[in-house]
């Protein structure tokens, strides 16, 4: 952690606080998520009732991440050379299903470089297998957060293209221990509803958090942290003075190899607060981003499907670094 020790009335507080976060011990240096993605529901009205909203997900078959820096060095581990490109971390997703016509096939490889003026990219193979690639930015506008929102709590937010405020500490509800795998929701029948999981009270820091971006300035975050591992607790994402969502994650602790714990998400649940737009608008014609003119209002989202297969495997040491090329974008891994 670079800073274990600081006075929260330093003012540079606030981003040494950042940076913990981002830095921590805690997060892991390789996980697999099958599937990945940003599942949606809708309230029926009832108390606690909820049907999914499929035609609204955002799905890829698997999701592989891996770190080149700031690695905890858990073993297992794999065997990764020289970076002389100064890699952070890069992720894959295969098998994306992003329309409303439910295609299948489009890939994409994100690299997050640690040098901040070296600006992060994301590479795609869309359905119909046009291969391209786009500049990548971590602050995201309410619509697109919908879909890229879930992998924030493992590929944390590059600290150098926001500002930040420290606006004091709270105590708050929070899960660490959550006793099911994917928590947040549970199927009933033909409905579903959330699932009872742990809660305690934990301190945390509030961290605003603004972008530096041009044309994204009026995007700010209050990001909760907890005060002692550093891990994100609550997060309150706002437009100008509106707030358009808010996300809360379900954290489950297992030991580590070398002493102490490691956090593994087992759910989060995302909350569109402001008026649904349509998701995306076409870039170029060739990237398959969804617009759905008439999407109902989405109560929640959530990482992980409440119903079907679902598999999270962490620090097994078995993400190959070759597969994150953006060269080998047509092989499946």
């Amino acid at each position: 952690m670079p800073f274990p020790i600081f006075n929260p009335s330093d003012p540079k507080a606030a981003i040494k606080i950042a940076y913990n976060w981002h830095m921590g011990p805690f997060m892991p240096d390789d996980f697999e998520l099958a599937p990945w993605g940003s599942f949606a529901y809708s309230s029926t009205g009832a108390p606690n009732t909820f049907v999914a909203e499929e035609p609204n997900n955002y799905v890829c078959a698997n999701f592989h991440f891996l770190r080149f820096a700031h690695r905890t060095e858990v073993e297992p581990r794999p065997t990764l050379g020289a970076n002389p490109d100064g890699i952070e971390w890069k992720a894959r997703c295969d098998d994306w299903t992003s329309d409303a016509d439910g295609h299948t096939g489009a890939r994409g490889i994100w690299i997050r470089f640690l040098d901040p003026r070296k600006v992060d990219y994301f590479y795609y193979l869309t359905h119909d297998t046009m291969p391209g690639g786009m500049e990548s930015y971590d602050a995201l506008n309410e619509t697109c957060r919908g879909c890229h929102q879930p992998y924030w709590a493992y590929a944390l937010p590059k600290t150098e293209q926001f500002s930040y405020r420290l606006l004091g500490t709270v105590p708050m509800l929070a899960c660490l221990t959550a006793e099911h795998e994917p928590a947040g929701l549970v199927q009933n029948d033909k409905t579903l509803s959330l699932d009872p999981e742990p809660f305690q009270i934990r301190n945390a820091y509030v961290l605003e958090m603004t972008s530096l971006i041009p044309d994204y300035e009026n995007l700010r975050t209050l990001v909760y942290i907890d005060t002692e591992a550093y891990v994100w607790l609550s997060a309150e994402f706002f437009d100008g003075s509106e707030r358009t969502a808010a996300a809360f994650p379900l954290w489950r602790t297992h030991p580590a190899a070398s002493g102490g714990y490691h956090f593994e998400l087992a759910g989060e649940l995302y909350f569109p607060t402001a008026q649904l737009q349509p998701h995306h608008v076409k870039i170029g014609g060739s990237f398959p981003f969804v617009k759905i003119d008439d999407a109902p209002k989405l109560y929640l989202r959530s990482l992980a499907p409440a119903h079907g297969g679902f598999s999270q495997k962490i620090n097994t040491g078995d993400v190959p670094a070759e597969i994150f090329d953006p060269g080998r974008l047509r092989i499946k891994p």
